[in-house]
């Protein structure tokens, strides 16, 4: 019990740092962020919506389809467990306004080198303002922010070692 509440303890911790990071780079424009990770961590994409929502951007979570296999491509027993992408939009953008991406991977382990751009549209499809962020759930003790980093620069970027020596 002690340790199921101190990894929600520490999840809402980073899920608050990434929606106050997200709410600061984003401030002026319509947003636009990609949830990237397993089926089992979809409830990131909500909380991070809420939590938006809390802090003033109203904004909708679009989720995959419960079975989590695209409409075109039957499931099978045999396929891997392919990440899910979630979508967070805000209201429409005027004309001429500008949106700002949002890259959010959620791993089980740290990876050595991080996707870049958005993962609904690979590099090639990014344009105008854009973050990027790293949560590594592969930590015993919770969810880490390892990375992130906006247009204007590096905002965090941890590895294991610097965590467990600051202790968050």
């Amino acid at each position: 019990m002690a340790i199921d509440l101190a990894f929600e303890t520490r999840e809402r911790k980073v899920l608050a740092a990434v929606a106050d990071g997200i709410v600061a780079a984003a401030a002026g424009r319509a947003l636009r962020v990609a949830v990237a990770c397993s089926p089992a961590h979809l409830t990131f994409a909500g909380q991070l919506t809420r939590a938006l929502h809390a802090r003033g951007r109203a904004c909708n979570c679009i989720t995959p389809m419960p079975d989590g296999s695209p409409p075109d491509r039957p499931a099978t027993g045999s396929d891997p467990v392919d990440p899910a992408v979630a979508m967070i939009v805000s209201s429409p953008v005027p004309t001429g306004g500008e949106v700002y991406r949002v890259s959010v991977c959620l791993v089980d382990e740290c990876p050595q080198n991080p996707p870049s751009g958005d993962p609904a549209a690979g590099d090639g499809g990014r344009s105008g303002p854009a973050a990027e962020v790293v949560v590594d759930y592969g930590d015993p003790t919770g969810p880490v922010l390892r990375r992130f980093t906006t247009d204007e620069g590096l905002v965090a970027d941890r590895t294991a070692d610097e965590n467990r020596t600051a202790g968050t």
